[in-house]
């Protein structure tokens, strides 16, 4: 099928594969940093930028997120189909890594199985993380003994995203998506504002961390602007030779970031929208694998000490979180799923 006037067949397209070597790229970021070694981990230096694989991943996986999520609100019949499928495809299988995260942490935590239960610590960790409120990355006694104590420091990227899915549906109950031009300027607009409150060095604005949320903003909504001009803006590669040029112009310059970003998230598009290259038979293992890496790889290490090899923990875990991942989705992602449909039927 034609690779830049629309989507493809759900399982003919790269984007299934693509999300998992990003959740890869995040583990091996995060190994490199749970022992307690990030500065010998991998970088490529752009200019002045240093980008390390885990930037990788949240780019590759922001991006795909903004193009596709795009088109399911443009599909969806109603803003509350659209919302619940975004409830399926989250929260479900949130739930249980989080469930899983407590009883995991009952079996090692320093204090008492009694005094752990009663600890709200414990309680507000599985709630907090569940409702999509506020993030909470420790457990009361559990991984104390490492460097980094936190149980699952992935998920905070998750609550991100939701943010980003709101304001997407806002932007469609008010025909935004319906005027590309009107959403070209206010990217633009939004670009160059960032751009201005970090250089005045107000990283922090009425409560928002405008640095973050500029970084994996600007490929969420790049993913959903591509979507909305597919049929101008191909996904050919004489385009990404013309990106790669722009890049190489703005570097050193305030144009770099975008320039970046617009490279990068045009490459993942047009590697995500050729023909499959290797089949999933349309499994998704990436959000289950993005979920359990971090607590298995918080447990590998508890019983591997900080003497074994970054590539033997990147090989142990990523072992792991792949069975973990593959019962994530036949057990609870893929029934959650297919629940999409229920309120059409009703």
């Amino acid at each position: 099928m034609p690779t830049g006037t629309g989507m493809q067949n759900k399982h003919s397209n790269n984007f299934g594969w693509l999300r998992l070597v990003a959740a890869f790229c995040v583990l091996v970021s995060h190994s490199y940093g749970i022992l307690n070694i990030g500065l010998q981990q991998p970088q490529l230096k752009i200019g002045t930028a240093n980008y390390i694989l885990s930037d990788l991943g949240l780019y590759i996986f922001f991006t795909i997120s903004g193009y596709l999520v795009t088109k399911s609100f443009l599909d969806a019949p109603s803003v509350w189909q659209y919302a619940w499928k975004r409830f399926l495809r989250i929260v479900p299988a949130l739930v249980v890594v989080n469930a899983a995260c407590v009883i995991m942490g009952a079996f090692i935590t320093s204090l008492p199985v009694g005094s752990y239960f009663t600890n709200p610590l414990t309680a507000l960790y599985f709630f907090k993380n569940s409702t999509l409120v506020a993030n909470q990355f420790v457990l009361p006694g559990v991984f104390t003994s490492l460097h980094e104590p936190s149980v699952n420091a992935s998920i905070w990227t998750i609550l991100v995203e939701v943010k980003f899915y709101v304001l997407l549906a806002i932007a469609g109950m008010v025909t935004l998506l319906n005027r590309k031009l009107v959403m070209l300027l206010l990217f633009a607009a939004t670009l160059i504002g960032g751009h201005y409150i970090l250089k005045s060095g107000n990283a922090i604005w009425w409560g928002i961390d405008v640095a973050m949320y500029l970084n994996f903003g600007v490929y969420f909504f790049l993913g959903c602007l591509f979507w909305l001009l597919r049929r101008t803006v191909l996904l050919k590669w004489y385009w990404l030779l013309i990106a790669f040029l722009f890049l190489l112009i703005s570097i050193n310059t305030p144009l770099q970031f975008f320039a970046t970003a617009l490279l990068g998230s045009y490459t993942f598009l047009f590697i995500g929208q050729q023909k499959e290259w290797f089949h999933l038979s349309g499994n998704d293992f990436s959000y289950g694998f993005y979920l359990y890496a971090f607590p298995v790889q918080q447990l590998v290490l508890l019983y591997g000490g900080y003497s074994m090899s970054v590539w033997l923990h990147i090989g142990i875990s990523s072992s792991i979180t792949f069975i973990v991942a593959v019962a994530s989705w036949k057990y609870v992602e893929k029934p959650a799923l297919a629940k999409k449909d229920y309120f059409i039927k009703k």
